[in-house]
């Protein structure tokens, strides 16, 4: 297995989805099964990554879709992740898990579902992950920062956000939009962080042609 070296605790949440990535790429052994390249759509902390192995692997990755990401973190999203630090030491995992969907959907969209989320609540609190873990994430998170090296991304680039977003602003979209050499950016105008849940048809049209105008000759061979 490839080894990648230590990283500092501000990339130690990226670094560890990393290795996940490059551990999932050579245990399917890639090119093997004639995958000598691959498109790699990312939201958020998936985002992150993605950049990631752009940079550090940018053999294996024809292109990148990038949801509602950021080039370095923005004083807005320091604060949810502040709030809801306290309410994971103040409330434990119901209080954090209860607060989860008010960062990721509009409020019509919540108020319509109500049951869908309490079923969700139920679930993410039976298989809770702990706070320990939660807390060295945020933290990786709060400390990533693309600024530096995002013109070296080569491959074509497609970001996708949604105007709405309240835990991410769509205006990090853009300064990562400008930070990568030849990227595009498309701007939903509603659906909120988890806008590929709460508009997957508009999502998915988006992501679709997107990878459609990166990737022509594997799309064309579908």
């Amino acid at each position: 297995m490839t080894k990648i070296t230590t990283a500092p605790p501000s990339r130690l949440g990226v670094t560890i989805g990393l290795c996940f990535m490059v551990a999932l790429m050579e245990g399917l052994d890639l090119q093997a099964a004639g995958i000598a390249r691959f498109a790699l759509v990312g939201h958020a902390r998936g985002a992150l990554i993605g950049l990631q192995l752009a940079l550090d692997r940018p053999e294996a990755v024809s292109a990148l879709a990038l949801v509602n990401g950021w080039l370095s973190l923005s004083p807005h999203t320091r604060r949810c992740f502040q709030v809801r630090e306290r309410l994971l030491h103040a409330g434990g995992a119901q209080a954090w898990v209860e607060a989860q969907p008010l960062f990721l959907y509009p409020a019509e969209w919540m108020a319509a579902r109500l049951p869908r989320l309490e079923a969700e609540d139920a679930l993410a609190i039976s298989h809770f992950q702990g706070k320990e873990n939660l807390l060295k994430r945020l933290q990786a998170l709060k400390q990533a920062d693309f600024s530096r090296r995002a013109s070296a991304i080569a491959c074509p680039t497609l970001i996708i956000s949604a105007a709405d977003d309240l835990l991410v602003p769509a205006s990090c979209s853009r300064v990562l939009q400008t930070a990568i050499p030849g990227s595009q950016l498309v701007e939903m105008p509603w659906g909120g962080h988890a806008c590929n849940v709460t508009d997957a048809d508009t999502f998915n049209t988006i992501l679709r042609d997107g990878l459609a105008a990166m990737l022509p000759v594997a799309w064309e061979t579908r």
